[in-house]
Parts: structure tokens; C-alpha cells; sequence
């Protein structure tokens, strides 16, 4: 990471990972073809947002990529 004033920014060759958990109950899980959005609110105020489209849940874990 470079350091440009108080901002950290990666470079090209470097990558970050986010690993996000979502739980729901039983009744509300959502179905296949069912669009989620998940937003992350950053402690500099920008927002990142990941919109998902819900594959075939054939198990309890499901990988969205």
C-alpha cells in the first residue's frame, strides 16, 4: 500500500479480500433469481455496494463471487 497523505490506496499489483457473512432465518432466506444489494459504509463516508443475483441454494453456504 502507498501512503498518499492520510489515505491508503492500493497499487496494481495488490489486491484486497473482503469475506462478508450474511445470515437469515429460515423465512426470510431469499430464493433463486432473487437480487440482493449489500452496502459497506467506509469510515471515510464513501459507500461500496455489491448487488448479487441469488443462484440455485442447494446448501447452507453459498458463494456469490
Amino acid at each position: 500500500m502507498h501512503k498518499n497523505n492520510t489515505h491508503r490506496a492500493l497499487s496494481g499489483v495488490e489486491s484486497s479480500i473482503i469475506l462478508i457473512a450474511i445470515v437469515f432465518a429460515a423465512g426470510d432466506r431469499p430464493e433463486q433469481l432473487d437480487k440482493i444489494r449489500i452496502e459497506l459504509i467506509l469510515r471515510d463516508g464513501s459507500t461500496l455496494t455489491f448487488e448479487r443475483i441469488i443462484p440455485l441454494i442447494t446448501n447452507e453456504l453459498v458463494d456469490l463471487g
